[in-house]
């Protein structure tokens, strides 16, 4: 008996061989007959208008890397199935994917605070307080103004009684805008500012007295005053030394009682007292009569000064 190695090394007979090599050429033979056949007479699971062709993709790898590509394919082309290369030992060794990330929380919208009862308070405060620097710095800028007028002992009738009358209407604007806050700065001041008024109307009533009385003494010796000494007049209308006399003391009082009032506002408004808040609650009892006591100097000073005025008319 005849013995053959075959391809892969083992021995078998020569009637073995034989039909091993006989088999292995019928298996190949039924295989290209079912292929050519296939191809003649299609597959029945295909399109009649294209059929499906699934390849490989150029670069093979292990599972993660490996895609495959569905493309149309004309019915004599093969239909070929990619290989699939499972290693199980490279899928335990490949690193987990990342754990997914949680979701974005949504976007709140940040709702408009609104002011509270003590922010509204505070600007409140701040808002009087800028007020109350204001009427401070105007009130300092009339005393200064005032205070050279005093100095420079002004006594021509005209001149004094518009500075008065300014610095009245000022005051009096003043005094409206302290009506909220009643700052004590701007009371002392208001005060400084009366004083100053009443000494510029006292000085001019004495200058006018002087004037009077020189007019008086040239009476009396004869000599008739002039139109050009009384200063005021034309031809038949000129006033006298008495009539020019009336008529300033009237324009003096009439100013002096416009201070009375602006007296007595400010003493109002002092004895309401300084509340931040702007209510309008008095003071009552000892408080707002020590506050109110303040002025009497004041009142005592105007009052003297119109009672000598109405006198000398």
């Amino acid at each position: 008996m005849t013995y053959t190695m075959t391809q892969n090394g083992s021995v078998m007979s020569s009637t073995d061989y034989t039909l091993f090599e006989e088999g292995r050429d019928h298996i190949m033979q039924w295989a290209a007959d079912s292929q050519l056949e296939s191809s003649e007479t299609g597959v029945d699971f295909l399109d009649d208008s294209s059929n499906i062709r699934v390849a490989n993709n150029s670069n093979s790898g292990p599972l993660s890397g490996t895609s495959s590509s569905v493309v149309a394919s004309s019915p004599g082309d093969d239909f070929v199935l990619p290989a699939l290369d499972f290693n199980l030992e490279e899928l335990l060794r490949s690193p987990s994917p990342p754990p997914p990330l949680p979701p974005l929380a949504p976007i709140q919208q940040t709702e408009s605070t609104t002011p509270t009862a003590q922010t509204e308070a505070q600007s409140g405060r701040q808002q009087q307080n800028g007020i109350s620097s204001q009427c401070v710095v105007d009130c300092c800028q009339i005393i200064n103004d005032l205070e050279n007028y005093i100095l420079a002992e002004l006594k021509v009738f005209k001149l004094v009684l518009g500075i008065v009358k300014k610095a009245l209407e000022k005051l009096i604007q003043l005094i409206a805008i302290q009506q909220g806050s009643r700052n004590l700065r701007c009371l002392m001041l208001f005060n400084t500012i009366m004083y100053q008024i009443i000494e510029l109307l006292e000085s001019c009533h004495a200058a006018l007295s002087e004037e009077s009385e020189r007019q008086r003494g040239r009476g009396s010796i004869g000599q008739s005053p002039s139109v050009l000494s009384s200063g005021l007049g034309y031809s038949d209308f000129c006033m006298d030394a008495e009539e020019q006399s009336a008529w300033r003391s009237r324009v003096m009082l009439k100013e002096m009682n416009q201070a009375s009032e602006v007296v007595q506002k400010i003493k109002t408004l002092a004895g309401v007292g300084p509340d931040p808040s702007g209510t309008s609650t008095p003071l009552v009892g000892k408080a707002r009569e020590f506050r109110e006591h303040c002025y009497i100097d004041l009142e005592l000073r105007l009052k003297d000064l119109a009672t000598r005025i109405t006198r000398q008319r």
